[in-house]
């Protein structure tokens, strides 16, 4: 259904990204990226999700470069279009958590995310996805192509993704985390575990 909304055609790949189109996101790099690989995966649809101020120089760029890249706008559907993703890409240059990380990991898809602020704490390289260097669309490029190329292995990253993100984001383990953080920041020993009889 997803696959179906973003018009691909069967048996096309889907590599695509969800945040704002601004600066942080890097999304020209994006554009770099989604042209390094139209020779090579001349049947893959690329997509960006969401809106922003850079909207405009994107589909400048992909018209120069003569690769297309669907811009969405702003989508209340976004996890769903995440879902039918082959390959989730964060291009950005500096990222607190992203939430649309968490998300596509949680959906187990493959992902391939530049290794900034707190990304590698979730994308484990070679483990839950790969990393690339910001800033340097031929390593994103090149880190896509392995996912495209090796399908089963970006399966099992998926699927490891998606344990990662549950473990560290289930309501249990966030409330232990908040709840050792207020002990820490207030000097307090940290709660015991209460054991049930």
């Amino acid at each position: 259904m997803a696959r179906q909304a973003l018009d691909v055609p069967p048996g096309a790949a889907l590599v695509g990204t969800v945040g704002r189109i601004a600066f942080q996101k890097a999304p020209l790099d994006f554009v770099r990226m989604a042209a390094a690989l139209r020779t090579s995966y001349p049947h893959t649809v690329f997509v960006m999700v969401g809106d922003g101020p850079l909207a405009d120089e994107v589909r400048k760029l992909a018209a120069e470069l003569g690769v297309e890249v669907r811009l969405t706008g702003h989508r209340l559907d976004a996890d769903r279009l995440v879902a039918a993703l082959d390959v989730f890409v964060i291009t950005s240059l500096y990222e607190g958590l992203g939430r649309s990380l968490t998300e596509a990991l949680a959906a187990a898809r493959p992902v391939a995310a530049t290794a900034v602020s707190g990304v590698p704490d979730l994308v484990r390289h070679g483990a839950t996805g790969l990393l690339a260097a910001p800033a340097d669309p031929a390593s994103m490029a090149r880190a896509v192509g392995w996912l495209l190329d090796h399908p089963d292995e970006a399966a099992e990253m998926g699927r490891r993704g998606r344990a990662r993100v549950r473990d560290a984001f289930s309501p249990d383990a966030m409330c232990k985390a908040i709840d050792a953080c207020y002990c820490r920041l207030l000097g307090l020993p940290e709660p015991q575990p209460v054991e049930s009889r």
